[in-house]
């Protein structure tokens, strides 16, 4: 019980500091934040990606999948982590403006593997970097967006 308790300590004197953050600090925390967002929209387009694209039988239907999936629910988490901080640290922000940088960061994700591809950089690196992108990218138009 007493390493609860000191569990709970350690977490609300780092809470704390976290609330008291600098403009610096915010704008880290905003966009870590978004790209926490980011990652959950990106876990739920890819489980939507796999549920539906393969019981699409056209190449442009399973595309449109691929692509709308990344860029609405990618974008859509990102914004609301970003959001979120926003409201968290009592910042103003353009919330319409929030919104569309994060969708475009999520279209911006979809496209990442297949211009690596394009490219010719080695398989291994393009997985890494386009599953590392995915939720980068729509925190990063989401707190830009934020900004304006």
């Amino acid at each position: 019980m007493r390493r609860i308790w000191i569990a709970l300590l350690v977490i609300l004197i780092g809470a704390s500091t976290v609330f008291a953050a600098p403009p610096a600090g915010q704008k880290l925390g905003q966009f870590g934040l978004g790209t926490l967002g980011g990652l959950a929209g990106a876990v739920l387009a890819v489980t939507a990606i796999s549920e539906i694209a393969p019981q699409i039988e056209s190449q442009a239907g399973s595309t449109a999948v691929v692509i709308g999936s990344l860029t609405v629910l990618d974008g859509l988490g990102a914004a609301t982590g970003v959001l979120a901080a926003g409201r968290i640290w009592d910042m103003e922000g353009n919330v319409p403006a929030t919104f569309l940088g994060g969708f475009l960061g999520g279209l911006a994700s979809a496209f990442v593997e297949p211009l690596l591809y394009v490219i010719g950089i080695p398989e291994g690196w393009t997985e890494f970097f386009g599953m590392a992108l995915l939720p980068i990218l729509p925190a990063v138009g989401a707190t830009l967006g934020f900004d304006l």
